[in-house]
């Protein structure tokens, strides 16, 4: 996996994030705790590429993420992928 990121890479903090799913903060830390977004740790901040927000709401269509964290992790991801 290429994990480079070039100076065209646009970062948003969770509460971009958050604006943009419409959700709250916590609830973008719990799909990034669910591996369902990706992000990187930079000091104390989560940051995560627009390419991979633009993909989790692409791939979301459809799918109702709000009740998962009440699962196991292995649960919601066969839940999310069923």
């Amino acid at each position: 996996m290429d994990n480079k990121i070039s100076k065209d890479t646009v970062l948003l903090t969770v509460d971009q994030v958050a604006e943009r799913l419409h959700c709250s903060t916590h609830h973008v830390g719990y799909l990034r705790q669910y591996g369902f977004i990706e992000a990187t740790r930079f000091a104390r901040a989560w940051l995560y590429t627009e390419d991979e927000v633009d993909r989790f709401i692409r791939d979301s269509v459809g799918k109702d993420y709000w009740n998962f964290r009440t699962m196991t992790i292995e649960g919601a991801h066969k839940k999310l992928n069923a």
